[in-house]
C-alpha cells in the first residue's frame, strides 16, 4: 500500500513536466518512497511518463528520470554531485563523492589504484577478507536461527575496520562511534545537545582524530603492502598525493558508504538462497569443486554461478535505490530538455527491474547472467553508479560478497538453509535492505 495523501491537490507543471499528486505537507512524497518506491515510480511512470517531478521534504522538488536513457545523466558533463553537501549532514566532508571536475579527477587518480583487482591483490586483501568471513560464518553451523542482517553488518564493518588497520581490541569503540556518525545522514538541522547532529558530530570528531593518527603514522613509514599505505603513499599520474585531511575524509566515506551496501547485499544473498533450494544446490556444487574460499581474481572467475547469484541479488535489491545529480546547464534526456538547477534523480531500483530491459524483471533468475556472452554494460552495472563517480569499491564489494556466498556453501553446504521468520521484506531506510527481523537457519538434519 502506497502512503500517498488522498487529499493531495494538483500541482501545476514545472518546466513542462508533470508533478506527481499525493504529496503530504512538509514531507511531500517521502512516505511513499520510504514504503514502496518501486511501486510508486512504476505507477507514476504509467500516469505521467518517464520524467516527472516529485515533492521532497520541505518543498524540495526532484525530477525523477525513469527513462532507460538515465545513464546519460551520470555521464553528462553539465551535472554536479555538489548537492551532496546539502543533504549528507557533513558526514562525507570533502571526500570524492561530493567533488566534480579537476578536484574529483585528482582524488580519483590516487584513490583508484588501491581498489583495482591488482591493488587489492598487492595489499593482500583477499586472504584477509576470507579469514574474517570464514571465522564468522562458522558460527552459523550450530543450526540456530541467524539474524542475517545483523550478522552481515558485523562482517562488513569488521572488514572495513581491519582494512584501515584498526586492531581487534579497538573494534568495539570504533563500532560505537561509527554508528553515531551515521546519525549525520539524517541531516537534522538542529545542533542542540542530544540531537542526532550533536551526537553525529561528536562521533565524527572522534573518528577523524584517530584516522588522522593512523594516516600520520603511516606517512612516517616506508611504503608497505596495506591498503592504508597505498592510499597514503599513492600518487596520481602527475605525481600528486592526497593531503592527510583528504585521506581522512575518503576513509570516512569508505566506512559510511561501504558498510551498509555490502552488508545488505550479503543478507539478500543468504535470504534468497534460503528460498531457492535449486540455487543453493548449484552454488554448493560449484564451490566444492573449487574447494576453498576464493582469494584472488583468477579463483573468483572459476565461480560463474556464484557471481550470477551475487549480481541477481544486487539487481533485485540495489542497496542505493536512487542516485541523483544537479544540472548546471540545460540537459537533454529522453527527448526532453531538463533546465539548469534541476535535481535529477535516477531510480536505480526501477531501472534494475525495467520491463523493457530484463525478462521477468521481478523474478530471481541467476541464469540470466550466465546466458550472456558480452561484457557487462553500464546499465547492468547501474547499482554501482556510472560515469566519473562509478563506485570506487566495486571490485572490493564483488570479491567480498562472492567470498561470503562461497563461505556459506563451503562451510554449510551439507546443511539446508530456510527462512524461519518473516519473508524477505524490503526496507528502504536508510538504504534498501531486508527486514532486520529476517531469520535464516542452516539445518544440519534436513539434508
Amino acid at each position: 500500500m502506497l502512503l500517498l495523501n488522498p487529499l493531495g491537490s494538483y500541482t501545476p507543471k514545472i518546466a513542462g513536466f508533470d508533478v506527481a499528486t499525493g504529496a503530504f505537507p512538509f514531507v511531500g512524497h517521502l512516505p511513499a518512497l520510504a514504503s514502496d518506491p518501486l511501486a510508486f515510480v512504476r505507477e507514476a511512470e504509467g500516469r505521467y511518463g518517464p520524467l516527472f517531478f516529485i515533492q521532497g521534504g520541505l518543498g524540495l522538488r526532484i525530477l525523477i528520470c525513469a527513462h532507460p536513457d538515465a545513464l546519460g545523466v551520470f555521464k553528462s558533463k553539465v551535472v554536479s554531485s555538489s548537492y551532496m553537501r546539502d543533504v549528507d549532514g557533513g558526514a562525507f566532508g570533502e571526500s570524492s563523492i561530493v567533488q566534480d571536475g579537476k578536484v574529483h579527477q585528482r582524488m580519483r587518480a590516487v584513490l583508484n589504484g588501491p581498489f583495482t583487482p591488482r591493488g587489492l591483490a598487492a595489499a593482500e586483501i583477499g586472504p584477509l577478507v576470507a579469514e574474517i568471513i570464514e571465522r564468522r560464518v562458522r558460527r552459523f553451523a550450530a543450526g540456530a536461527p541467524i539474524a542475517v542482517l545483523s550478522e552481515t553488518r558485523e562482517i562488513s564493518l569488521e572488514i572495513i575496520f581491519r582494512l584501515i588497520g584498526i586492531e581487534d581490541r579497538d573494534l568495539s569503540a570504533w563500532r560505537k562511534r561509527y554508528q553515531q556518525t551515521t546519525l549525520l545522514l539524517l541531516n537534522v538541522p538542529t545542533m542542540l545537545p542530544g540531537s542526532p547532529r550533536w551526537w553525529g558530530s561528536r562521533a565524527k570528531r572522534w573518528i577523524d582524530a584517530r584516522l588522522s593518527e593512523h594516516v600520520h603514522a603511516e606517512r612516517a613509514r616506508e611504503p608497505g603492502r596495506s591498503l592504508l599505505s597505498a592510499l597514503v603513499h599513492g600518487k596520481g599520474e602527475a605525481g600528486e598525493t592526497l593531503a592527510d585531511h583528504e585521506i581522512v575524509d575518503n576513509l570516512r566515506l569508505l566506512l559510511l558508504a561501504g558498510h551498509e551496501t555490502s552488508a545488505s547485499t550479503m543478507a539478500w544473498v543468504a535470504g534468497l538462497l534460503a528460498q531457492w533450494p535449486d540455487a543453493w544446490a548449484r552454488l554448493t556444487e560449484e564451490v566444492r569443486a573449487l574447494g576453498r574460499i576464493p582469494t584472488n581474481p583468477s579463483e573468483l572467475r572459476k565461480l560463474p554461478f556464484t557471481e550470477a547469484v551475487f549480481r541477481e541479488a544486487l539487481r533485485l535489491y540495489p542497496p542505493v535505490p536512487f542516485d541523483a545529480r544537479l544540472t548546471e546547464a540545460d540537459l537533454h534526456i529522453g527527448g526532453r530538455v531538463v533546465p539548469k538547477d534541476t535535481l535529477v534523480s535516477i531510480p536505480i531500483l526501477h531501472l534494475s527491474r525495467h520491463r523493457d530491459l530484463h525478462a521477468h524483471p521481478d523474478e530471481f533468475m541467476p541464469d540470466r547472467w550466465l546466458a550472456r556472452r558480452e561484457p557487462l554494460t553500464p546499465l547492468e552495472l547501474i547499482p554501482f553508479g556510472a560515469g566519473p563517480h562509478f563506485c570506487l569499491g566495486y571490485h572490493l564489494a564483488c570479491m567480498e560478497i562472492m567470498q561470503f556466498a562461497a563461505a556459506l556453501a563451503l562451510i554449510l553446504g551439507r546443511q539446508t538453509p530456510r527462512v524461519v521468520a518473516r519473508t524477505l521484506t524490503p526496507r528502504y531506510v536508510p538504504l534498501l535492505h531486508p527486514s532486520s527481523a529476517l531469520r535464516v537457519v542452516f539445518d544440519p538434519s534436513a539434508r
